[in-house]
């Protein structure tokens, strides 16, 4: 899971659940950006960029999901973006064929978006 807001004194939601979940074993990763803490500013999208290789092993091979909750405007539209790259970089896809693999993730419910 990856999790991002501003600051974990103000906006951490959820905070106490997704780290008992990580202890419990229901989510084996949680990667948390807080853009505001620190000199430079950490987004979901750099967490995503690092992990690009099994997060592609994960959709490619795994069948896996992908959801992104957040803002429309920035959020979405960096994730969107950050998943094109992985698809043309690590999956060797053209520009074309990455936008084509997403929208058939998103026509297949495996790439969903919850955003405001």
């Amino acid at each position: 899971l990856y999790f991002g807001c501003r600051s974990p004194e103000y906006d951490y939601l959820y905070k106490d659940e997704l780290e008992a979940y990580v202890e419990d074993g229901t989510l084996t990763k949680l990667h948390t950006a807080f853009s505001r803490i620190g000199d430079a500013r950490k987004y979901v999208q750099h967490h995503i960029t690092a992990d690009g290789a099994s997060i592609w092993k994960h959709l490619n091979e795994k069948n896996g999901r992908i959801y992104v909750c957040g803002s429309a405007d920035r959020l979405a539209r960096d994730v969107v973006a950050t998943m094109l790259r992985i698809f043309e970089q690590v999956g060797d896809l053209s520009p074309d064929s990455a936008k084509s693999y997403l929208s058939e993730l998103v026509t297949a419910g495996r790439y969903v978006e919850d955003v405001w």
